[in-house]
């Protein structure tokens, strides 16, 4: 009703908007108020809200206009990771490599979620704890892992963190030449996630630099796109 306010607080939230809509029914007017936000942030939106409403009740025999304020909590809970997956994550082949992602229990309800893992869009059913081990193989090499967080009350509810897996390897290509004619060998190293800042040739266990005719090789270090 006119000379009816509304305002929402939490003390750390930003970015929120007030619409009031006004109805009657029959010779009852009423008022309502809602405060939207189209991506909460768990930081700065969880908490308890308080809506409060003021309106004026007229003037005193003073002239001096009399208000009353009506307040309201409202918790709102919001499911979030508390260790989310790094971006990347980077492997030797062959190596084991663990993830691991922690979200949080509801503070309203106390849900504790269930946790399910995808490799490459692929779910892996028998993981359902909240780490994941596997094998860095080259078929995983640039996979996406995600880590899928679920609360099963009132509704179900899901929440998903991901990492991108690199797998280190280098793979030699050789070449065999007839004696004095030039020859070039070459390996690719494959995993990268930036270019490498430097490569060692060795014949044996001496580095090419440091042979009685070094100057017979000519090394170069490629490129990330190339070899």
């Amino acid at each position: 009703s006119a000379g009816t306010s509304f305002a929402w607080t939490l003390s750390s939230a930003t970015g929120w908007s007030n619409t009031e809509t006004t109805f009657t029914v029959g010779t009852s007017t009423s008022q309502t108020t809602t405060n939207s936000k189209t991506q909460v942030n768990y930081a700065e939106d969880q908490g308890t809200w308080q809506c409060s409403v003021t309106y004026d009740l007229g003037s005193d025999h003073s002239g001096t206009m009399v208000t009353r304020t009506l307040s309201e909590n409202i918790f709102l809970d919001i499911p979030s990771f508390s260790t989310p997956l790094p971006s990347e994550e980077v492997a030797l082949k062959d190596a084991s490599v663990t993830f691991t992602c922690g979200a949080r229990s509801t503070t309203a309800q106390n849900l504790t979620p269930g946790y399910s893992w995808e490799v490459d869009g692929t779910l892996k059913s028998a993981e359902t704890q909240s780490t994941l081990s596997l094998t860095a193989t080259n078929t995983l090499n640039n996979k996406v892992v995600e880590c899928i967080a679920t609360y099963n009350s009132p509704t179900p509810y899901t929440i998903s963190s991901s990492s991108q897996l690199f797998v280190q390897d280098v793979t030699p290509h050789g070449k065999e030449v007839q004696s004095n004619r030039d020859a070039t060998i070459s390996c690719v190293v494959t995993g990268l996630t930036q270019a490498l800042d430097s490569v060692v040739w060795k014949k044996g266990d001496t580095e090419i630099g440091s042979l009685s005719n070094p100057s017979n090789y000519i090394e170069d270090d490629g490129d990330l796109d190339g070899n």
